[in-house]
């Protein structure tokens, strides 16, 4: 990967944009090559992450998958080092843009949201995230249990086979995951 990048960028580049995901790569191998570069950045640093994730361990302690997402230390210290360097630091999540403070660019990606849904019995609500602790599947669990709510979810990742016991679920339409949907959350925590 890399190599491919590296030979993507023309020598007379004098800046680049880089995407967060591979920002630890571009400062181990050193492909900003002395260039200035802004982040586009869409999640919190992955050492954020991790210790949002043992937060939510601490509420979750059932969950057997909120310690599989773990990065090894020199993606950790590359991005860090990375953040640090960056001229900009470019992202639409609020909280983010605040990490950074002046460094930061907010991009305006407001949507007016309903903030008084009335959920009615029979509202098919979709949970679009694998049903794992990280993606908020445990809120969901409890909303849609409290309101008696059918739920919609994908066939892919589970906390355990019986997650979703006491719950009507259906899965998801495979062509189609919006089909006769009226509502979507997806609380993620990352």
């Amino acid at each position: 990967m890399v190599e491919k990048i590296e030979k993507l960028i023309p020598i007379e580049t004098t800046h680049l944009v880089i995407s967060q995901n591979i920002l630890p790569y571009f400062i181990e191998y050193n492909l900003t090559g002395g260039r200035t570069f802004d982040v586009l950045m869409y999640r919190y640093p992955i050492d954020i992450l991790q210790k949002k994730l043992d937060g939510i361990y601490d509420i979750h302690q059932q969950s057997n998958t909120l310690n599989e997402y773990r990065a090894p230390n020199s993606i950790i210290i590359n991005e860090d080092k990375g953040l640090k360097k960056a001229r900009k630091i470019v992202t639409p999540h609020r909280k983010i843009s605040e990490l950074f403070f002046q460094k930061s660019i907010l991009l305006n990606c407001s949507i007016n949201i309903e903030k008084n849904i009335t959920l009615e019995k029979g509202l098919k609500v979709l949970f679009p995230g694998s049903s794992l602790a990280r993606k908020g599947a445990f809120e969901v669990r409890k909303i849609v249990q409290e309101f008696e709510l059918p739920l919609v979810i994908k066939k892919d990742a589970m906390e355990t086979k019986s997650f979703w016991n006491n719950v009507y679920i259906e899965y998801a339409d495979s062509k189609d995951i919006f089909k006769n949907i009226e509502l979507i959350i997806y609380p993620a925590y990352i």
